[in-house]
Order: structure tokens, then sequence, then C-alpha cells
């Protein structure tokens, strides 16, 4: 039986686009980060940016600014490169995972998706 990773959540999403905008620089230290923005921004709703940011807040990538709301914590150097570190083995990870398991389904289904394209060719054909 094949099994499928299943996809991250909306929720995940913004919070891997939040967190590769804080570590590319495009989000600096110290931002403020309002949510309607980054709503409209990434096309979501309000709701799972609020629960990405609380995540982020928890993982200390943002903490809160009395006055401010939410701000992006300054980063040292060290934590950056532990940042590049993971997710640079997130990243290896992933595409190896996603090569076995590509390899198992073109396997199991890539006959099915040839013969349906021969025969949609020979209709064609004829």
């Amino acid at each position: 039986m094949t099994t499928v990773q299943a996809q991250p959540t909306l929720v995940e999403q913004v919070v891997n686009a939040i967190v590769s905008e804080i570590v590319d620089g495009e989000l600096p230290a110290n931002s403020r980060l309002i949510q309607e923005e980054l709503a409209r921004a990434y096309g979501v709703s309000r709701q799972p940016i609020q629960q990405a940011l609380l995540l982020l807040r928890d993982r200390g990538l943002v903490r809160e600014a009395t006055g401010r709301g939410l701000i992006v914590s300054p980063l040292d150097v060290d934590f950056a490169r532990n940042l590049y570190e993971i997710r640079a083995m997130l990243d290896g990870l992933a595409a190896r995972l996603a090569a076995e398991r590509g390899a198992e389904r073109a396997r199991l289904e890539g006959s099915a998706y040839l013969d349906a394209g021969t025969a949609l060719q020979s209709a064609a054909i004829h």
C-alpha cells in the first residue's frame, strides 16, 4: 500500500513562508508584523496568520513589543546559521523522501498512465 505524504496545512505553509522571509532578510529584525498585511501578502485569511505568528512566537522567531504588537526577533549569527543548517537538512530529507515515494508511485501507477497516453495517442492518429 502506498502512503501519501500529507500536504502541509495552511498554517504550516504560512509559518514556512514567514520563516523564509526572516531568514532571507526580507523581514528584518524588529519589523512589525501586521496580520492584515501578512494575510493580504499570502492570500489567506487572518486566522492562519494568527496561528502561525503564535507558533513563531513560541519558537522565539517573533516577540511581543509593548504597543507594537508582534515584531521579528533579532537573530544572532549562531541562531541564523542553525536555521540554515536545519533548513538544508529538511530540504534534503524532503527531496529524498519525494524521490523514494515518487519511484514507488511510478512503479505502482506508471504503466496505467503510459497505457492511457498510448491509447489517446492512437485515437488521435486514427
